[in-house]
């Protein structure tokens, strides 16, 4: 996706716009297992966010602008859209569902940017991963040692379980 990092647009006003149920609804629509119509009430609001910049630099056509200005901010069906730019319907949702993918990664960009900072990370926390690898590679010597060892006494429980019956 050609989406950048959307420095502009803050969680806590894009929680003011979108909910949480409009960004499954989003999700569901850029996996195409849900229809279009299921995300027409979103357009103006992503319209007036995407016009004022607020999802940082989003690379389109001008074919998909002038598709979020009928649909978005003139609140026209596809339909009408398609009559307008004598284009098929099909094309135009093509178009749509490529320029909403892009929209609905720069909106999870700022709600994973979101999410680092509430828990503390940083792009460049590579020192703590390591730290952590490292502890990750003592449970596993923990764990064969354990393994090593239940190896050589399963024997020895066996012969004391045939020795009692």
């Amino acid at each position: 996706m050609a989406a950048v990092r959307a420095s502009c647009l803050k969680k806590e006003e894009l929680d003011s716009h979108i909910t949480k149920y409009d960004l499954k609804r989003l999700e569901l629509y850029c996996s195409n297992v849900a229809d279009y119509h299921l995300i027409m009430d979103l357009m103006p609001t992503l319209a007036k966010l995407f016009f004022l910049d607020h999802f940082g630099h989003i690379k389109c056509t001008a074919i998909q602008l002038a598709l979020l200005v009928g649909v978005g901010l003139q609140h026209k069906t596809v339909d009408e859209v398609s009559k307008e730019l004598d284009l098929p319907v099909s094309q135009l949702l093509g178009l749509q569902i490529r320029l909403i993918k892009k929209i609905y990664q720069a909106i999870m960009n700022v709600v994973e940017d979101s999410v680092e900072q509430i828990l503390g990370f940083s792009q460049n926390s590579n020192a703590a991963l390591n730290a952590e690898s490292t502890s990750i590679q003592d449970l596993n010597e923990e764990l064969d040692k354990a393994d090593k060892f239940s190896k050589r006494e399963k024997p020895n429980q066996k012969r004391v379980f045939l020795v009692e019956n």
